[in-house]
């Protein structure tokens, strides 16, 4: 994905290149230490802020989607955070990394418990309804609630966040909300709706607003309940060196393995080579390892091929001569006897 992906902004587009890339070697110690307060910069952000991107993860993509996603989260924010980035804009850059690699993953699932939000056995019925509801949202959907309504990013920044613009965000989150609330409800029947409903003109009628309230007292609770197991996926406390150790182990695996196709790929290569070059010295006529001499008539007294081909012609020459003779000599009998 692009560094602007990853932006405040950006969009959630697949990634062409191989997350977690091997960095180049840091040898000196300027290198180093500017490694060093990168990394200590994102280190501060996300004590601050890691548990809420956390729970998005594993709002999103489950609890293993999440444990396998963190080392690559922490190696495109050690590319994003520059010296000079604002403070303010870093909450933002962290959750748009967060949110493209979440939507990313969602997006190759190969089923759906692979987004599923793990163990449920702790959960009251109440959680298990939310957090069900939840699950059958569709990414795109499921991000914008969360962001909004869970983790309470306002409008602005989740347009920065998402990459979309405002006005398609409300949509999202409207059609999540009524999503949830029928996806969560034991009594409703039937497909969730996609669509708001069709609904007649509000009355003072006082059944319509007690209606009114009791709904969206409903969607609280709904919210709440989310929010309360999401608060539950806390990081443990020096969780973010462990993830640096596991981001570069991962480096120097990846090195490792480059290196091993390139040496096979070269291998591979002069052996390929070798072969052409062996089949181009087999000679292409005769015997194999058996070849053919040459004369040209004036080296070792043999015949060239004119002197060899002279007596046969020759030959030929008086073969016809006595045949044309017999011939003759039978027409001349043969005459005497007719007059005879």
């Amino acid at each position: 994905m692009s560094a602007a992906a990853d932006e405040p902004g950006g969009s959630a587009e697949p990634d062409s290149s191989v997350d977690g890339d091997p960095a180049p070697e840091l040898t000196d110690v300027a290198a180093d230490a500017e490694r060093d307060a990168v990394r200590a910069r994102v280190t501060a952000m996300l004590q601050a802020h890691g548990d809420a991107i956390s729970g998005y993860c594993v709002a999103m993509v489950g609890e293993d989607g999440a444990r396998a996603l963190w080392p690559t989260i922490f190696g495109h924010l050690e590319q994003r955070f520059s010296a000079d980035m604002p403070v303010s804009e870093r909450r933002l850059t962290a959750y748009a990394v967060a949110h493209n690699r979440c939507v990313q993953r969602c997006r190759t699932a190969k089923t759906a418990g692979e987004v599923g939000m793990g163990p449920v056995g702790l959960l009251d019925p109440g959680e298990i309804r939310a957090i069900g509801g939840l699950a059958q949202l569709r990414p795109l959907g499921r991000d914008a609630f969360v962001l909004r309504m869970v983790l309470g990013l306002t409008w602005d920044e989740l347009a920065r966040v998402c990459g979309v613009e405002r006005p398609r965000l409300m949509v999202r989150v409207n059609r999540a909300w009524r999503r949830m609330a029928h996806l969560s409800d034991p009594r409703a029947e039937g497909p969730a709706p996609m669509e708001r409903p069709p609904g007649s003109p509000l009355s003072d009628s006082a059944s319509q607003w007690m209606a009114i309230r009791e709904a969206g007292a409903e969607l609280l609770l709904l919210r709440d309940k989310v929010r309360s197991v999401l608060a539950r996926h806390g990081q443990e406390p020096g969780w973010c060196a462990a993830m640096w150790q596991q981001l570069d182990a991962q480096r120097e695996h990846q090195l490792r393995t480059a290196q091993a196709r390139a040496a096979e790929r070269e291998a591979e290569a002069q052996a390929r080579a070798a072969a052409q070059a062996e089949a181009a010295a087999e000679p292409r006529g005769g015997s194999e390892g058996v070849t053919q001499p040459e004369h040209d008539g004036s080296v070792d007294g043999g015949l060239s091929s004119d002197e060899e081909s002279e007596p046969r012609r020759r030959s030929l020459s008086w073969g016809w001569i006595a045949f044309g003779v017999a011939l003759g000599v039978i027409g001349l009998a043969a005459r005497w006897l007719a007059t005879g």
